[in-house]
């Protein structure tokens, strides 16, 4: 056999430190769908088979919301197969590549009791304690709860409060 392996199983916490791992992705149009929905920001729930590429598609889209930077994230070869499947995607990842604001991923994996704390702890931040909305302040660069916000599609989260 020559050249990658097509089918490899991904783990999040460990390949999107290395996205040379997830270089064989080859999209389609039902896979980038999700990819757009990872870009586009937000919480979504994939269910689906196991081995259908959930993990895979999460990963590339955790890739290009942060670094989309082809150059930077070896995922040239990914970009050059969207080409062909959906254009319009692929020129929205190189546009957003151009930003100086970039998205940013943080892997939870496993029963999380606390999101604050895991979200602290995943996103290496100095301090924690325990309220989410601190939390995603420290990690948005603004001040979290208390203060008054402006009103958006997305709910608060100046008013969420992680489970004691």
């Amino acid at each position: 056999m020559t050249g990658p392996a097509l089918l490899r199983a991904v783990n999040l916490k460990d390949d999107l430190a290395r996205p040379e791992r997830l270089a064989h992705y080859r999209p389609t149009r039902r896979s980038l769908p999700l990819v757009r929905a990872i870009l586009d920001g937000g919480a979504w729930m994939v269910i689906a088979p196991y081995g259908s590429g959930k993990s895979l598609c999460a990963g590339i889209g955790a890739l290009f919301s942060s670094d989309p930077s082809s150059s930077a994230n070896g995922l040239a070869p990914v970009l050059e197969r969207m080409r062909c499947v959906d254009p319009d995607l692929r020129r929205r990842i190189l546009e957003h590549g151009q930003q100086v604001s970039k998205g940013r991923s943080v892997v939870l994996t496993g029963h999380t009791p606390n999101v604050a704390t895991a979200l602290a702890y995943a996103s290496q931040l100095k301090s924690d304690n325990g309220d989410l909305a601190t939390v995603w302040g420290q990690l948005t660069g603004r001040s979290g709860g208390g203060g008054k916000q402006k009103s958006s599609s997305r709910p608060s989260l100046g008013r969420i409060r992680s489970a004691p």
